[in-house]
């Protein structure tokens, strides 16, 4: 078992297949589109990227927000108990 952990946002361009296979924790940013707050999964489980372009074709309120210290803290935390290393790699 690895020691250590990798960890990136949902900025990191990288298909959610691929951040699984690599075992990659990933910390979700946040996405406003159209007055509704969704959480930026790497698979789009919240939103579609289609969705989200077409609300930015109609030129309607939208934003992106990075994770919050709140948001890193839950998904570092277990792996800090757990003994491993972490490489952030934002």
């Amino acid at each position: 078992m690895s020691q250590f952990v990798i960890v990136t946002d949902s900025s990191c361009d990288l298909p959610h297949s691929m951040a699984e296979e690599m075992g990659l924790t990933v910390v979700p940013l946040s996405v406003l589109a159209d007055g509704v707050r969704y959480t930026n999964y790497l698979d789009w489980r919240e939103i579609p990227a289609g969705d989200y372009y077409q609300i930015l074709r109609e030129e309607k309120p939208a934003a992106t927000s990075a994770a919050n210290m709140e948001d890193f803290l839950q998904a570092l935390e277990p792996l800090v108990q757990q003994g491993k290393d972490i490489l952030y790699l934002g």
